[in-house]
């Protein structure tokens, strides 16, 4: 690289910058190399942003025989539409294309990239790997770019690349994704392109420098250090652009004024020109003979120009100050829509007209997307200056006209899916609207709606939009700013200390860990040695604010809850989340002050973390079969996230899958199913096909238990193709687990089809085996471990049944399920009903085998670990949970108790001891009443077995017998109403027994 060249530049003609425009006309007209990049760096208003135009304009308006550069527009990074890489490189592809081949699709120069880009959109927020699908993309678009390039050489220009350095600092040590920051990713990119003259210009940043210089290497041709005017260039620039002659005392004071800084000069001189430079009327700003104060300046251009626009024209006058606070762009939709709700219906009609005359004023820029926004030192001058009231009813209007187009974007996806255009501009509108509600005084609201949105893309691994919004939110208050530093100022001004923000971000950045997936499988537990790493960092305010704790304390419990292997230490859980909710809940309670916007605040956030736990303490319940306590805790979370936002929309919608997971496992099936629809909907809408996915997954599950299996095939084919863009991952392995459970009920309902029987028992294997691949390697989830061999081990038990029942060899496959049902006993933790389910399936293995004494034994160890009070002769009682309604907290146990009687009833059969049938009998209707009394699948297998089983003693005198056994012992366990069913049974069996045997 040459040394670093001083260029003199000139925002608004080639005073002070011929030289940089005869290098960069130079450049690019000698343009051959494979790649050349320029660096074009220089303090705020000094005229890289001209430098740039310039660039462009030579490109645009001399290409007629000349091999130049293809030109690719200015990208100016001040704007969110460009802020993130997916827009970026799509932006990039729809220039090119529109420059090379007009309007006309652009497929047969970025097919690859358009590929990719579909399947980043029915992928976004589910890879497991950090940055894995949008590195996908970045390959497809390289490719088509370089494809291009070499026929015809590009060049890229782009503007305010400072934007894309804030950081917070002080948490830099706790980022693990450092290399998916923006910046880093924009510099590696430029670094990729061949055949691309590449022009970047931003205010100075070491850090910056020193990124560019490390990664481009040698393709950085130079360094352009762009300087303010000299004395004599402040004069030319006066002389061309004023309407007097001035003395030369009013040169050297314009100057002192200006420092030679261009876009300071302009307003000095509009101030100058107002008061006619009558040094009698002359302002502060313009009475000094050093660099004027940028707020003093400011408060004079107010006082004098802005005051004499007024009196000349109020409506412009009042659009350059509202365009002083829409700092993310002017747009003629916002403008009018602003107009309309403050009555003004004429001035709505002249805002296309007004917005064009603005445009060409010296103090204002235009992107490559004709988004016109003010320079950032007028910004700092002028935003001090307005009416707090119109202000704030201006950013009102926003925030609701921003409001009003996502949902009209939600619509769109809704009706017709989601698209690279409706996704970017989705994203943009979140993040503008999440800015003015930031920037609306007091800040707190906005801050929390910062908080559930990032928490929103933490959970649905967007991380992308979650980097974007850190990005965003760092730019918001950057403490190199006028604006940063007043923002930090007003959340101190209502409670909130820049300590207490980033001891936020920071217990963020545990959660970013914990679902963050790695090839390990260790990102629990190095959540945990962040979280102590954050304990250490803040003793202090967490030992002063118990809310900040509770933050913490939620984190530290979610990562446990994935990591916990014995059954005592999900009881300690249980009690953490019983003191953390507590206390979160009593902060929720807690009376808010109106005088004082840190109590709402504060009440809020804690109404976050408190859903958020409950939603994370019900999964615990639910994964230990303690159902009740789950469906509580999942009602609890839903109403708190109902009162929140529409940032945690999808939050909302993962916790009411889970409810519907939940209440199906305890017999509520028609609800559960309903909540699970509901869920896939919200998914859907919010374009999280990973999640949608899931819930497509539960309602597989719940419809095998309503017996609707085509509903199952549908709903399973759904998540299939969801789920195929997403190999590897953790929910895509848990499908493949139920997959399995739905290919071996197949398999076993059409076994008298051999060949098709055989090929789905083998594909359920299969699928177990591949489930198994994906958890096997990984820390805790033992419950997991357990259903997952069950399932495999009931596969091979009822192939090789079925293969029994058909005279083939059956007896090694009944031996293979054996085994893994055995590895499942042992995974599976002890109290829970899975263990007595797999007790169970044990036994059927023996009664499959003929082996009805150890059936037997089986079955009675099966029964002792149902607790007590699930007996059918003990007293009916509540459990603690009484005042919720809920009369027992793991009701599966009826189901066990129920399928381990009737096991022992075809175990007394075979062995014909029929009152004890009987009494078994009598035992499992009465468990499988207390159960599902209202979900009629269950009942109809029972009926159907039983009926098969006492008809296969082939004898109704027998069947009489066993009649009247029953009836006996039904009068002792008080059992009136099993044996009304039992007797219809009996009946219908003692029938077939005289008419078909």
């Amino acid at each position: 690289m040459t040394q670093d060249a001083q260029i003199f530049p000139d925002p608004a003609d080639a005073i002070g910058q011929h030289e940089a425009q005869m290098l960069i006309e130079q450049a690019i007209r000698s343009f051959a190399s494979p790649s050349a990049v320029y660096h074009i760096i220089g303090e705020g208003g000094i005229g890289k942003s001209h430098l740039l135009r310039s660039a462009f304009q030579l490109i645009t308006e001399r290409k007629a025989g000349l091999r130049l550069p293809v030109e690719t527009g200015i990208i100016d990074l001040a704007h969110t539409s460009y802020q993130h890489p997916l827009w970026l490189m799509d932006t990039l592809a729809r220039r090119v294309s529109r420059t090379l081949v007009g309007e006309a699709e652009r497929v047969p120069l970025f097919d690859r990239f358009d590929q990719q880009v579909q399947l980043y959109i029915r992928t976004q927020s589910a890879k497991a790997q950090s940055g894995e699908s949008l590195s996908q993309v970045r390959a497809a678009f390289l490719e088509d770019y370089q494809r291009v390039a070499q026929a015809q050489p590009l060049m890229l220009l782009i503007d305010t690349f400072e934007r894309l350095d804030p950081r917070l600092l002080p948490l830099e040590n706790y980022n693990f994704r450092r290399m998916n920051r923006l910046e880093r990713w924009l510099v590696d990119l430029i670094n990729d392109l061949d055949q691309t003259l590449t022009l970047i210009a931003g205010r100075v940043r070491p850090h910056q420098a020193r990124l560019i210089d490390q990664q481009i290497g040698a393709k950085l041709v130079r360094r352009l250090v762009l300087q303010p005017f000299s004395p004599a260039e402040t004069q030319a620039f006066m002389e061309r652009h004023g309407t007097q002659q001035y003395d030369q005392a009013w040169y050297e004071r314009m100057y002192a004024i200006s420092g030679g800084h261009p876009v300071r000069l302009i307003v000095a001189i509009e101030i100058g020109r107002d008061v006619g430079f009558d040094p009698e009327h002359l302002p502060p700003s313009l009475q000094a003979d050093e660099p004027a104060d940028m707020q003093q300046l400011g408060r004079d251009f107010s006082a004098t120009c802005i005051q004499t626009l007024q009196e000349r024209d109020l409506a412009m006058a009042q659009l350059i100050e509202q365009a002083t606070f829409l700092r993310k762009g002017l747009y003629e939709g916002l403008l009018q829509y602003i107009a309309q709700c403050e009555g003004d219906s004429e001035r709505a009609a002249a805002i296309p007209s007004m917005l064009k005359r603005l445009k060409q004023m010296a103090f204002v820029k235009v992107s490559g997307d004709k988004i016109a926004t003010l320079h950032d030192d007028v910004y700092d001058m002028l935003w001090e200056h307005s009416n707090p009231t119109s202000v704030d009813r201006w950013y009102g209007h926003t925030i609701a006209y921003l409001q009003q187009e996502i949902e009209r974007i939600n619509s769109a996806i809704e009706r017709e899916g989601l698209s690279i255009e409706r996704l970017t501009r989705l994203r943009t509108l979140q993040i503008d609207r999440l800015y003015y509600q930031l920037a609306r005084v007091p800040t707190l609201p906005g801050y929390q709606d910062y908080n559930e949105l990032v928490h929103s893309s933490i959970i649905g691994h967007d991380e992308e939009f979650d980097i974007q919004l850190q990005e965003d939110f760092a730019r918001f208050f950057d403490e190199r700013t006028t604006l940063g530093r007043s923002y930090q100022q007003q959340l101190r001004l209502h409670g909130l200390t820049w300590e207490r923000i980033l001891f936020d971000e920071a217990v963020r950045w545990v959660f970013r860990r914990i679902h963050n997936y790695t090839a390990e499988g260790d990102q629990n537990q190095r959540a945990l040695e962040l979280a102590d790493q954050v304990a250490q960092d803040f003793a202090q305010i967490l030992e002063q604010d118990q809310l900040a704790g509770g933050m913490l304390e939620v984190a530290r419990l979610e990562a446990l809850g994935l990591l916990w292997s014995a059954m005592t230490q999900a009881e300690e859980l249980r009690q953490r989340y019983a003191t953390v909710t507590a206390t979160l809940r009593m902060i929720v309670e807690q009376p808010i002050d109106d005088e004082q916007p840190i109590t709402r605040h504060i009440q809020q956030q804690a109404r976050f973390f408190l859903a958020y736990a409950l939603n994370n303490w019900g999964y615990l319940e639910r994964v230990n079969e303690r159902l009740k306590s789950a469906t509580t805790c999942y009602r609890e979370a839903i109403g708190l996230y109902k009162a929140l936002g529409p940032e945690t929309a999808p939050l909302r919608a993962t916790t009411l899958n889970n409810l519907g997971f939940a209440l199906a496992s305890q017999g509520e099936l028609d609800l559960g199913l309903h909540y699970a629809q509901r869920a896939a909907q919200l998914h859907r809408l919010g374009g999280h096909a990973y999640r949608e996915a899931a819930t497509q997954q539960t309602m597989a599950l719940i419809c095998m238990d309503l017996d609707d299996l085509p509903a199952v095939d549908l709903h399973l084919r759904r998540a299939k193709a969801l789920f195929s863009d997403f190999p590897g991952t953790r929910l895509a392995s848990i499908f493949d687990r139920v997959m399995g459970d739905y290919l071996s009920i197949l398999a076993w309902r059409i076994r008298a089809d051999v060949d098709r029987s055989e090929a789905r028992f083998q594909e359920a294997i299969e699928s177990y085996q591949a489930a198994l691949n994906f958890f096997a390697s990984r820390q805790g989830e033992r419950e997991r471990l357990a259903t997952i061999y069950k399932g495999l081990g009931c596969a091979y038990r009822d192939r090789g049944y079925a293969r029994s029942l058909r005279g083939e060899a059956g007896a090694a496959d009944l031996e293979e399920g054996h085994k893994h049902l055995a590895t499942a006993l042992d995974y599976c933790p002890k109290g829970l009903p899975l263990q007595v389910d797999l007790m169970e399936d044990i036994a059927v293995s023996y009664i499959h085998e003929r082996r009805f004494a150890e059936a037997y034994e089986q079955l009675q160890q099966a029964a002792a670990a149902i607790p007590p009070e699930y007996a059918i002769d003990a007293p009916r009682r509540v459990t603690k949970h009484a005042e919720s309604g809920m009369d027992y907290e793991q009701p599966q146990f009826w189901l066990q108790r129920a399928q381990v009687n009737f096991q022992l009833a075809i175990c007394a059969l075979e062995q014909d001891n029929l009152p004890e049938a009987g009494d078994r009998f009598l035992r499992a209707f009465t468990a499988l009443n207390r159960f599902s009394p209202n979900i009629p699948q269950h009942h109809n297998n029972f009926r159907r077995l039983t009926r098969d089983h006492t008809a296969a003693l082939r004898s109704p005198a027998r069947i009489k017998e066993l009649r009247q056994a029953t009836y006996l012992r039904s009068q002792r366990l008080q059992a009136r109403e099993a044996f009304f069913e039992l007797n219809r049974i009996f009946l219908e069996a003692e029938e077939i027994a005289e008419l078909l045997d």
